[in-house]
């Protein structure tokens, strides 16, 4: 338990850091994505005070996490708010918002990766762009010009031709369809 507490903390300590850089990114990229229109937060909500607080926990629910077969308490409990003055975004947030909030996720981690390790992570996309108006789905198409090598799934490709037509020389579309995959003209 006290190996666990002091562990816990230090990994505690890591998200926070990591929370502090990727704040940064993520606000840049909703600003960007949402013209500024969306003030969405996103905030680090720690399960455990300090060390001291998660061993005397740990300690007290022993017998109980013996019984139930795993550790009830600790930073495997912790969690993000993603929202604004206190109100969760899926409580509030229209369907444009939210997938400007996953995008905006997406390129902040993208980033984020390529900031640290110097080499640009494989981007994987799966159908949420068609929930985007126009200006969002450009904005966010611009990013994936910029990303390097991604892997984009639809089940329509109405509102990418535009995009799909200027980028020839860099796109390849595949059509999977009864478990077959083929170029797609």
């Amino acid at each position: 338990d006290k190996m666990l507490s002091e562990k816990g903390k230090l990994i505690q300590n890591e998200r926070l850091e990591f929370l502090e850089k990727f704040k940064t990114y993520f606000t840049e990229n909703l600003k960007q994505i949402s013209h500024s229109k969306d003030n969405i937060e996103i905030k680090y909500l720690p399960s455990i005070e300090n060390t001291e607080f998660f061993f005397e926990k740990l300690q007290e629910k022993r017998d109980n996490d013996l019984r139930i077969g795993y550790t009830s308490v600790g930073i495997h409990r912790d969690d993000f708010f993603l929202g604004y003055k206190h109100k969760e975004i899926n409580s509030f947030g229209s369907q444009g918002q939210k997938r400007s909030v996953v995008l905006s996720l997406k390129a902040s981690l993208f980033q984020y990766t390529y900031e640290t390790f110097q080499e640009k992570p494989i981007l994987l996309v799966d159908d949420i762009i068609r929930e985007l108006d126009f200006k969002r789905r450009k904005d966010f198409l611009e990013f994936l010009d910029s990303a390097g090598q991604v892997f984009f799934t639809t089940t329509d490709l109405d509102g990418l031709h535009d995009y799909i037509n200027q980028n020839k020389n860099n796109v390849q579309i595949f059509k999977v369809h009864a478990g077959s995959v083929n170029s797609y003209e």
